[in-house]
C-alpha cells in the first residue's frame, strides 16, 4: 500500500442494476453499489491506483455512463448537471 492505496487496479461494470467493482474482471469477491450509493462507491474505488471500465462494447459503456450519471443526480455531492468526466476526487 502506498498512502492508503492499493497498488493494483479495480474493474467497474454493471450487472443486474448494480455498479460492480472487483479486483479481477468478473471475480467472486466483488462489491455491489446501488444507484444511490455514489459516496460508498467512490470511497471504495479510491483505495485502488487505477479503475478500469470493464465494458464489452459500446452499448455496455453507454449503460454504465447512464448509471453513473443517475448516481450523480441522486447525490447531494454532485452539483453540476453537465458531467464532463468520471474523475473521483
Amino acid at each position: 500500500m502506498v498512502h492508503g492505496k492499493r497498488k493494483d487496479s479495480c474493474f467497474i461494470r454493471l450487472e443486474d442494476g448494480y455498479l460492480i467493482v472487483d479486483q479481477q474482471k468478473f471475480a467472486v469477491d466483488q462489491q455491489k453499489f446501488a444507484v444511490d450509493q455514489l459516496r460508498e462507491a467512490k470511497e471504495f474505488i479510491q483505495k485502488f491506483d487505477e479503475a478500469i471500465l470493464a465494458c464489452e462494447g459500446e452499448e455496455e459503456l453507454l449503460q454504465l455512463e447512464e448509471f453513473i450519471s443517475e448516481m450523480a443526480k441522486l447525490s447531494p455531492e454532485a452539483d453540476d448537471s453537465d458531467v464532463q468526466s468520471f474523475y473521483l476526487n
